[in-house]
């Protein structure tokens, strides 16, 4: 047995298709694990009833400030306040429910925030967890997988693949403990996707509880798993509503896809040319851009000067802590990258996983706006 180790599930594959309302289910050894994984707005509201007693429904921030500079609504919300510090612990809090209960380790891999929150929904279930993380990884996150009883193998970014080394762990995992382990990706994979949307229900339903259509919600993107649960959530609530991915300058792969149709990749680099370390995958999940390339039209890009207004931002005047990542769409709308003049916004500020060092320089920048 492994000490401190990874997901195992032995033996059956669940196929989805989009196309299906079902999943279907082929057995294979003597595990059998059935839950409806389907990626529309039946199977999100069932991922939300699943999570209810598991996460937290974080609130919907309002502020005079922001609504008079952007001479509009807008309503952020605050995934920073969820458990392991981002949206994350839904996608895979619900993933861990809908493995087979006999399972005894999980695997994944992550930049961090996936990291974290497999962690801990790893932990809550009596299960052992092995992560793939960056070495470049923030410190936080780093030692906060670690805390939650994580073991971690670091990589490198730039010129090591996660999936490959993922592969290789859960061979060596084989080899050494004769279980088979399971991994849960962080956006590619249709349970997380609809953990993920438990977010977009709990939107609808606080919107609609103050009587109010949203006309524009901006998401941060990496894989896509956020963005497309969101959008399984609230494209049919709220059809009027326009849904833009926020990106990094340099990283704006899924805004790309979108405008494309077709998958685009981000070209490799020497070193990450970002302070938005959450938001560097180098293409769109193939389920995201299934679910989103019929929805979602424009992206938006911002850059490390955005995010840190964000970041500044939020603390002065939300009174919450957000990472690079998670403030850039908020940091896009404050720097007027599109007019939303009239519009009532939703902004996703998806995590508060930040290093002491960069939220220091966020707060020290005079980046934040003058407001009298």
């Amino acid at each position: 047995r492994m000490e401190n180790s990874v997901l195992f599930v032995c033996g059956t594959f669940l196929h989805h298709d989009l196309k299906l309302k079902r999943s279907r289910i082929c057995r294979t050894q003597h595990v059998l694990y059935c839950l409806d994984l389907s990626l529309d707005e039946f199977g999100v509201h069932r991922a939300y009833k699943r999570l209810q007693n598991v996460v937290v429904h974080t609130p919907l921030l309002e502020n005079v400030f922001l609504n008079e500079l952007v001479n509009g609504r807008v309503f952020i919300k605050a995934e920073c306040l969820q458990k392991s510090g981002s949206f994350k612990f839904r996608g895979a809090s619900h993933a861990m429910v809908t493995i087979a209960k006999d399972a005894s380790h999980v695997v994944a891999f992550s930049s961090g925030n996936h990291a974290q929150a497999v962690a801990l929904a790893a932990r809550n279930h009596d299960k052992l967890a092995t992560i793939i993380m960056p070495s470049d990884a923030p410190m936080t996150k780093l030692m906060n997988t670690k805390a939650y009883g994580a073991n971690i193998v670091l990589y490198d970014r730039i010129s090591d693949s996660r999936e490959e080394l993922a592969q290789h762990t859960m061979d060596l995992i084989r080899m050494q403990s004769g279980i088979e382990p399971t991994l849960i990706k962080p956006f590619d994979e249709p349970a997380v996707i609809l953990g993920q949307g438990s977010a977009g229900v709990e939107i609808g339903n606080d919107l609609e509880s103050l009587g109010i259509s949203p006309d524009v919600l901006l998401c941060c993107v990496s894989g896509g798993g956020l963005i497309s649960g969101l959008t399984i959530a609230l494209n049919k609530k709220f059809p009027q509503m326009k849904i833009h991915c926020v990106e990094p300058d340099g990283y704006d792969d899924f805004g790309r896809s979108m405008e494309s149709g077709f998958i685009q990749r981000n070209r490799k680099r020497s070193k990450s040319e970002s302070i938005c370390d959450a938001l560097l995958s180098p293409h769109p999940g193939k389920y995201p851009f299934q679910v989103c390339s019929p929805v979602i039209q424009k992206g938006l890009r911002g850059s490390d000067e955005d995010a840190r207004l964000g970041m500044h931002f939020a603390w002065k005047y939300l009174k919450i802590v957000l990472e690079p990542g998670g403030a850039l769409p908020l940091g896009v709308l404050l720097s007027k990258k599109m007019d939303f003049q009239g519009k009532t916004v939703v902004v996703m500020a998806s995590g508060g996983n930040v290093d002491p060092e960069i939220f220091q320089s966020a707060l020290n920048s005079l980046l934040s706006p003058n407001i009298s």
